[in-house]
């Protein structure tokens, strides 16, 4: 018998877009895009080994963010050309750890069959800013170690960037 409570309940608990209560087990693999079920709110995303996801963001950073990963470039160098639509998004990438060729396969199947994209890799001479310190003996910036995850917000509206 067909319930549309149950139905809209069991799709809000998947797995990889956010609910710890979800009885189900982890998914192999996964890939989910919806429009977002907060059209209204900050956006926010994550990352932790081959796991990606979006609540709440424009296609256009989606796409970039999930193809420069899946092809290991920066978000700066994937130039979106397509139209895509305008609507907030929900989506979540799930591959085994360490399988980049999978998480590839994912996107491209997912993000590109749900927006009609191709995707290639092309050599370009571009113009760039060099930026650099005015004191060569000046404290500088030390790197990090990862701790395996990340977590960025809009939240304060435009501008408005926090990283953790």
């Amino acid at each position: 018998m067909y319930d549309p409570e149950i139905r809209h309940s069991r799709a809000v608990e998947l797995p990889a877009v956010g609910s710890a209560r979800d009885p189900l087990p982890d998914p192999l693999a996964q890939i989910v895009v919806r429009p977002a079920l907060d059209p209204e709110g900050g956006s926010s995303g994550g990352s932790a080994g081959n796991r990606q996801t979006w609540l709440n963001a424009d296609a256009v950073t989606v796409v970039k963010a999930a193809y420069g990963r899946a092809y290991q470039v920066p978000v700066s160098r994937v130039d979106v050309k397509a139209r895509l639509p305008e609507e907030k998004l929900d989506v979540a990438i799930r591959a085994p750890p360490g399988d980049i060729r999978l998480f590839r396969r994912l996107v491209e199947s997912g993000l590109g069959g749900t927006f009609r994209l191709s995707a290639r890799t092309e050599e370009r001479e571009v113009d760039v800013m060099l930026l650099t310190t005015r004191n060569a003996g000046a404290l500088r910036l030390t790197p990090t170690a990862s701790t395996g995850g990340c977590m960025m917000s809009t939240e304060g509206g435009p501008g408005h960037l926090v990283a953790m």
